[in-house]
């Protein structure tokens, strides 16, 4: 009876473990990203269960989830009507776009007439804005990245941005360009291009039709580029998929969005 009792005990407690092993996959916007990153890292440490992390923008976290390639998408934007009807979002946090310049920019500040004329090339020298005699560097963001559709929204530049323009595709990428060219001007996360700032790397938020762009800014509506930070599932989450989004919710969770910048739900 006692080896029975052994036998079972121990098959449970291996149950448990191959259940607590089950990986999670977290798929798509690298604006969220950082985030997962992070929480996973804890949850981990608490709950024994891995999070695997993957960007590729928030078109193929939405994709990913629908398609059942991810237990969890990542979505820097609300769902389009367009989209999977059985698809359902978990708001995170809350984001900016930021307008961001290399740090030896002298410009502090930018209006939407003067992004429409860098973008569609109407203006191509930083002189013309009070800036250095410098040919304007223009970043861009590449398909798919829910950065590139609000800020063309935003500015209605869909279709009509310079052909010249440097491609990126993740929020890193982005500013490692813009931090690298002092000519440089480029679109990314508002949260991420203010954490790197306060890293002391070489990237200047720009303040936009006279708002400063902050998280406190994001946070209390008044800087007009925000967006929302989203989790997507198929149908309703379960499992562990649901335990690591409560996580992201909790008190804990919700200190990490802050940490890095964004703007927290709760």
């Amino acid at each position: 009876m006692y080896k029975i009792l052994i036998a079972v005990t121990a098959v449970l407690i291996l149950a448990s473990a191959a259940f607590a092993g089950e990986a999670i996959n977290v798929t798509g916007s690298s604006t969220i990203r950082p985030i997962v990153k992070k929480a996973a890292k804890v949850f981990k440490k608490e709950t024994g269960i891995k999070v695997k992390v993957k960007g590729g923008g928030s078109s193929v976290g939405v994709k990913s989830a629908e398609d059942g390639l991810a237990d969890i998408g990542m979505a820097s934007r609300k769902l389009k009507n367009s989209e999977p009807k059985d698809l359902t979002t978990h708001l995170i946090g809350m984001d900016g776009i930021a307008i961001v310049v290399n740090a030896d920019n002298p410009l502090n500040a930018i209006t939407k007439q003067d992004v429409i004329k860098i973008y569609t090339g109407a203006v191509t020298n930083w002189k013309e804005l009070g800036g250095p005699d410098m040919k304007i560097s223009i970043e861009a963001k590449a398909e798919g990245r829910s950065t590139k559709e609000l800020f063309e929204k935003y500015f209605d530049l869909k279709g009509k941005v310079i052909s010249s323009a440097h491609i990126i595709g993740s929020n890193t990428e982005g500013i490692a360009y813009v931090s690298g060219t002092p000519s440089a001007i480029g679109y990314v996360s508002l949260g991420t291009a203010e954490a790197a700032a306060k890293k002391g790397v070489a990237v200047k938020l720009l303040d936009l039709d006279g708002i400063k762009a902050t998280s406190v800014n994001v946070a209390n509506g008044s800087y007009p580029l925000r967006r929302e930070l989203n989790l997507i599932t198929r149908g309703e989450a379960n499992g562990n998929a649901q335990k690591f989004i409560d996580f992201v919710l909790s008190p804990q969770g919700q200190a990490i969005v802050a940490k890095l910048e964004f703007v927290p739900v709760k």
